[in-house]
């Protein structure tokens, strides 16, 4: 559940901050995004090692989140996404066009988003860094 609150939040915040959830979400919105994943989850005892997935690369949530708000701050920069996807992003670069229907954990942060703006959105395994293409 706090992924769900942290991407209502995320969702409209762009390139200035918002105080209040998007009111208005659009119908559909094409966005590209930087998936930045974790594997190394911590047991909360000092002596267990961490358990690690090795589909992913080996990092700790906070790590990744570092990571995202980093590449947030770029985005917001006016950087050019599709670089960025290339080094960083656990998926393919590109873009998504995204709506009512999708199943995306970023949905309503996307639909939200105005054209240009960025954001980064907490999911289950990753964080998400959006831009909104159109």
């Amino acid at each position: 559940m706090r992924w769900l609150l942290l991407a209502a939040v995320a969702g409209c915040a762009g390139a200035s901050p918002r105080q209040s959830a998007c009111t208005a979400p659009a119908e559909r919105a094409e966005v590209a995004q930087i998936q930045v994943g974790w594997n190394a989850m911590s047991s909360g005892r000092p002596q267990d090692p961490p358990v690690v997935n090795m589909r992913n690369p080996q990092r700790y949530e906070q790590d990744a989140e570092r990571m995202a708000q980093d590449l947030l701050a770029r985005c917001r920069k006016g950087e050019p996404l599709a670089p960025l996807q290339e080094k960083f992003s656990e998926v393919s670069a590109g873009t998504s066009v995204i709506d009512a229907s999708s199943d995306a954990p970023y949905r309503e942060a996307a639909l939200c988003l105005q054209p240009g703006e960025c954001a980064v959105v907490h999911g289950p395994s990753a964080w998400h860094v959006l831009k909104r293409v159109n």
